[in-house]
């Protein structure tokens, strides 16, 4: 049911309790990523990333309707608009076209939500573990290519800061 309520402007994020029905499709699809979660003994969680501008007041009623779903079904969900000052993100730099997270928003939230997980789930840390070394290798890998266009220092890189693209 949709229930109707004025819309409040807060620092960060718009307000609302206005709900709208989740499509079938998203339920299934909840329910498909739940199970293979459980299947393969990992727990299981929604997340709502940063989402601002006016879309925001359009999308605040089924971020609601998926809140209410994840507390009936006992699924945990972390909806990064509720953080948002928590996050600190700077509308002129932390968003892209509008509403999407650009490079450094998209790092913020990353943190934030590296610290959440590590805070609120167990979870084991494979660095140094010879089983998990592949992972090691794409890390350097990606830093390479993050030095090489200037998006990164090249502190653990292994790349010559010279080598960079204009």
């Amino acid at each position: 049911p949709i229930e109707t309520s004025s819309v409040t402007q807060f620092e960060g994020y718009p307000t609302s309790a206005k709900k709208e029905t989740l499509k079938p499709n998203a339920i299934l699809y909840i329910g498909k990523m739940r199970k293979l979660a459980e299947d393969n003994g990992a727990e299981f969680m929604l997340l709502l990333t940063p989402y601002y501008g006016p879309q925001g007041n359009l999308k605040q009623p089924y971020f609601n309707t998926l809140k209410e779903y994840a507390q009936q079904e006992g699924i945990a969900l972390l909806n990064m608009n509720e953080v948002i000052d928590e996050l600190e993100l700077d509308e002129s730099l932390d968003y892209a076209h509008g509403h999407h997270l650009s490079l450094s928003g998209a790092r913020k939230t990353g943190a934030y939500l590296a610290d959440y997980v590590h805070e609120h789930y167990d979870i084991e840390d494979h660095r140094g573990d010879e089983r998990y070394q592949i992972w090691e290798e794409n890390l350097r890998e990606v830093k390479k290519i993050k030095v090489k266009q200037g998006v990164e220092d090249a502190e653990g890189a292994d790349v010559d800061p010279d080598e960079r693209t204009e």
